[in-house]
């Protein structure tokens, strides 16, 4: 079992009651977007696997955070406001 499998079933199935194949690939594939785009990894300096999209500036000072459930709320995600 890969990190990533083994990631997935800790982080989103132990954690989650799953009622028909549907429900179990939307949860699957947004799971995967955030964590190779938003989910930071030891092996990577806390940095995600791919990079951040270009409309997100790094340089800008931090004065207000959105915070976005993903996973039906399993999980959240914050980015700045701008």
């Amino acid at each position: 079992m890969t990190t990533a499998e083994r990631d997935t079933r800790r982080e989103l199935l132990d954690r989650t009651i799953i009622w028909n194949r549907r429900e179990l690939e939307v949860l699957v594939v947004d799971y995967i977007e955030h964590y190779d785009t938003h989910r930071p990894h030891h092996s990577l300096n806390e940095q995600p696997p791919l990079p951040p999209p270009p409309h997100l500036e790094t340089d800008r000072p931090r004065l207000q955070l959105i915070r976005s459930a993903r996973c039906d709320g399993l999980m959240n995600e914050y980015r700045n406001a701008t």
